[in-house]
């Protein structure tokens, strides 16, 4: 994927929440660049704009608001001319998920626990504050072993 001719190249991130989606650039595991926007914006247009002068060689999508996710992705088909790796659809976050029924983890829990793990070690409490404020405990194994959804602030 390429935009601008830019040289240096890059993976863009993006994180679909309910009420926000947020944006990454990383080169060579630094994060670069970021931006926020709310999910009743274009995305399209603000990723073109957020991307613009970077060489984005792949995209990566986590998502837990499928019809976003679709829209997103269409969106980075139509700038990249490439499809994004999709978390949890056509990429697998590497950490042995023991949730009593895994299926229902949301994938961008798993992967804070699994970025968590990797950054800080563990055993690990992951603590996410947004549209809900979620509690995810990894285990001295790095497994997920358990977590707990609540309401967020704004709720």
């Amino acid at each position: 994927m390429k935009l601008n001719n830019a040289s240096t190249k890059a993976l863009l991130a993006v994180d679909i929440g309910n009420t926000n989606t947020h944006l990454a650039i990383f080169q060579k595991s630094r994060v670069i660049k970021t931006f926020s926007y709310p999910a009743t914006l274009k995305s399209g247009e603000c990723i073109k704009k957020f991307c613009a002068g970077f060489a984005i060689k792949d995209a990566i999508i986590v998502s837990v608001v499928p019809a976003a996710t679709k829209k997103i992705e269409k969106a980075l088909v139509k700038i990249f001319g490439k499809r994004p790796y999709i978390v949890g659809k056509n990429i697998t976050v590497p950490m042995r998920n023991c949730y009593r029924r895994p299926q229902t983890l949301g994938q961008d829990r798993l992967v804070n626990a699994f970025a968590a793990s990797q950054l800080y070690g563990a055993p690990a409490i992951v603590i996410s504050l947004g549209t809900c404020l979620t509690f995810n405990i990894i285990s001295r194994k790095r497994t997920y072993e358990v977590g707990m959804i609540f309401p967020g602030l704004g709720m």
